[in-house]
């Protein structure tokens, strides 16, 4: 993902991102995100809902 985890669909209006994962670290051990590492991110976007799209 371009950045990281997090990327602007429309700026400043629509924001996705791949996570959260429940740990630090992927099965490949890379970084990833959990959801407390969303808290920050979010608050700084402004951001006051967040929809959860699942896979099946």
């Amino acid at each position: 993902v371009e950045n990281g985890d997090v990327n602007w669909i429309v700026p400043d209006k629509f924001l996705a991102f791949a996570g959260p994962s429940p740990t630090s670290t992927d099965a490949d051990g890379f970084p990833a995100f959990t959801p407390e590492d969303y808290v920050p991110i979010f608050r700084d976007a402004g951001i006051g809902l967040v929809v959860r799209l699942n896979k099946k």
